[in-house]
């Protein structure tokens, strides 16, 4: 378990089909999609990214949890609905377990991108007006050079 909320919510790492790193909030993956809608429905597009990357900028490789992860606040107040509608969470709740999806794609044995694969997701749905289903299928089936270039000619 990473955290636990007291609205009953438990964000958990379990057994996914590659790793230990299955992201879950109540026993639910959540999926790229839900976060690239809660991202696009802000409507803020500056303050989202900002948001991403202070949230970017204290996840590595030697992260394992969320030990010493601090949420940002953004105060919107406003309530998500992940995990295909099952569950509504407060913000901070959503930007923890984007904070634990990071820390995934971080520990992928092999990972050439890391956590830049959902940084470009999330800049093609604030910024380059991509739907968050096919933001989140982007990356599927291709290189990972031409990925780090895409990521790299966005400043990531």
């Amino acid at each position: 378990m990473l955290r636990e909320y007291s609205e009953g919510i438990r964000l958990c790492f379990n057994n996914g089909n590659f790793d230990s790193y299955l992201v879950t909030v109540n026993g639910y993956a959540i999926l790229d999609s839900e976060f690239l809608e809660f991202f696009k429905s802000y409507g803020l597009p500056k303050l989202v990214w900002s948001t991403i990357l202070e949230i970017s900028a204290q996840i590595n490789k030697n992260n394992i949890n969320l030990s010493n992860f601090k949420t940002p606040i953004v105060n919107l107040q406003t309530t998500h609905p992940i995990a295909n509608g099952r569950l509504k969470v407060s913000e901070p709740i959503l930007f923890d377990t984007y904070a634990a999806c990071l820390i995934s794609e971080e520990q992928k044995q092999g990972t050439k991108l890391g956590k830049r694969i959902k940084l470009l997701a999330a800049y093609q749905v604030l910024f380059e007006d991509y739907a968050p289903e096919k933001a989140a299928k982007f990356s599927t089936g291709k290189v990972w050079k031409d990925l780090d270039k895409l990521c790299k000619e966005r400043g990531f």
